[in-house]
């Protein structure tokens, strides 16, 4: 859905990377969540991605890591209101042993939850994983999907979807983003 809203614009990537850009990226995250569209979410951003590898040149590693973790914050999102706990756990777990995208704290932090993310010291910081500001989260989603593999009733446990919301609540939902969404990639399209 929103793919097909941005090929409207000259320049599919610049799109693509004003989106996942602050405080864009936040608004595309609000989309996907207001409307509870979250398959959709997912395809927008295995989409995202086959953009930025198409122009992958012109990023630098830097860029490219600030685009990604907005994306696997996106996907992990889509995945907890999707109700699909196990495959939140499993690409949570995944993309903590293969990105070491960091955060810098200072040294006198030292309680045992933080510390399993630190990657690595030095004198005067940690240097914890990304992944760390969302643990909170992830611990919450094991618990679900614990009492879900123990046979427990978890349905007050999951999150609504699309099909809970009217018709006309949903296209209103659809049309004030899309509203919102127009003004700000025109504003970023004319500011390039």
């Amino acid at each position: 859905m929103l793919q097909d809203y941005l090929k409207r614009y000259k320049d599919t990537y610049i799109s693509v990377k004003a989106l996942l850009s602050y405080p864009l990226c936040n608004f595309v995250n609000e989309f996907f969540t207001y409307t509870r569209n979250y398959e959709s979410g997912l395809d927008f951003t295995d989409y995202c991605y086959r953009i930025l590898e198409m122009n992958r040149d012109k990023l630098n590693d830097k860029e490219f890591e600030c685009l990604d973790k907005i994306l696997i914050r996106l996907r992990l999102s889509m995945l907890d209101y999707l109700n699909r706990w196990g495959e939140y756990i499993s690409y949570y777990e995944n993309i903590l042993s293969t990105k070491n995208y960091l955060l810098t704290y200072d040294k006198g932090r030292n309680d045992p939850d933080f510390n399993r993310y630190v990657v690595y010291e030095d004198k005067d910081y940690k240097y914890v994983h990304f992944l760390y500001v969302g643990s909170y989260r992830y611990e919450i989603i094991k618990r679900k999907f614990s009492k879900w593999l123990n046979g427990k009733n978890v349905e007050h446990l999951k999150r609504h979807q699309q099909d809970r919301l009217s018709d006309t609540e949903l296209q209103e939902r659809i049309e004030s983003i899309f509203t919102r969404l127009d003004m700000y990639l025109r504003r970023s399209q004319n500011d390039k």
